[in-house]
């Protein structure tokens, strides 16, 4: 963790240095047209070029015939993303994919397909409304997509797949880095409330053989959990909808990176409905981006805007934490950071 936060100071730094030696006009085009980079991803990332290339460098016609793509807009784009150092060319018009590239691939570990994917479309789409979602403080997700967003999911199922996929795929980066922080072993039964598939409770089953296990989520999710054998044999399963009740009998709740979907007054439902099924010696561990005073992180702060516009949510700091939990009859004993974009917010029933 420390090398990492090394790592993020230095890089902070040269971002510091490269602002103030860049002329303004010369900053402000680059901020201003850095969306064309957010394109490119997404279209290497859709077109697969990854995966086409993973064996060997491919010829532009070869490229051409495997994505189903014009071969002159073909190479535009793939001009431009060697500039941005996902692509290279290995001889006369032969094409292959740098390391950074190669995370586009699905299927691989650490693979970013789906986040590349999810990020260039849907959640692209949404921020096109940051102006009126600033002016109005609504949720602006709508203005786009004619409904709101876990209404278009489930309108759209290919969609909600690769969404799905890219949540587990920042599970997968997250959960390591909370268990290096968090020691679960004075622990009895855990339950994942919202868990999706179930990665994050098997990691801590995984990590901790004692423990036992209830993964929460809505039916049709569970219906899918329920096809991984590995999970089954270590946990049990429970339907329903945290809106409404969450299941009693663990001692210690968890809950990753689903609270900051909802307003303050949807979060609270949720969070009284913990406090209801929290045992005297219960507690309640929230994983969530928690923003820290005077924040300069830009991914937890573009992700305090992204929540607005696309799920009327929120990024929250440390006093907002602490209201929130206090009026579900809750108290807030620790955020613990971790290497992640997550913090571990450990809360108690009064």
């Amino acid at each position: 963790m420390l090398k990492m936060k090394f790592l993020n100071q230095i890089v902070r730094l040269l971002d510091k240095t490269r602002n103030k030696l860049t002329p303004p006009p010369v900053r402000l085009r680059e901020l201003a047209f850095s969306y064309f980079q957010a394109q490119v991803v997404h279209a290497v990332a859709f077109l697969e070029i990854p995966e086409h290339t993973a064996d060997a460098p491919k010829t532009l016609e070869e490229l051409a015939t495997l994505t189903q793509a014009d071969p002159d807009a073909l190479g535009r784009l793939l001009r431009v993303s060697s500039l941005f150092g996902l692509t290279r060319e290995v001889g006369a018009r032969r094409y292959s994919c740098t390391p950074v590239g190669q995370l586009l691939r699905r299927g691989i570990p650490n693979s970013m397909y789906s986040l590349a994917v999810s990020s260039g479309r849907e959640w692209y789409g949404a921020m096109n409304h940051l102006p009126e979602a600033i002016r109005t403080g609504r949720c602006t997700f709508a203005d786009h997509y004619g409904v709101p967003f876990f209404q278009y999911m489930a309108e759209n199922p290919d969609s909600a797949g690769v969404y799905n996929d890219s949540m587990t795929a920042l599970s997968r980066r997250e959960v390591p880095a909370i268990l290096a922080e968090y020691d679960f072993s004075s622990r009895k039964h855990i339950v994942d409330v919202a868990g999706g598939l179930g990665h994050c409770i098997h990691s801590i089953l995984e990590k901790h053989p004692h423990l036992e296990g209830t993964l929460f989520d809505q039916e049709s999710v569970i219906a899918k959990a329920r096809t991984n054998t590995d999970l089954a044999a270590r946990c049990n399963f429970a339907t329903g909808n945290f809106f409404e009740e969450i299941p009693a009998g663990g001692d210690t709740y968890v809950m990753q990176r689903a609270l900051h979907n909802w307003n303050d007054e949807e979060a609270l439902k949720i969070l009284k409905n913990f406090r209801r099924a929290l045992p005297d010696d219960g507690l309640l561990l929230l994983f969530e981006t928690a923003i820290r005073e005077n924040e300069i992180d830009s991914g937890r702060l573009n992700s305090d805007l992204l929540m607005l516009c696309m799920m009327d949510g929120r990024e929250r700091d440390r006093d907002q934490f602490r209201e929130l939990l206090k009026a579900a009859g809750l108290e807030l004993k620790r955020i613990i950071p971790t290497r992640s974009i997550s913090s571990i917010i450990e809360a108690v029933g009064v």
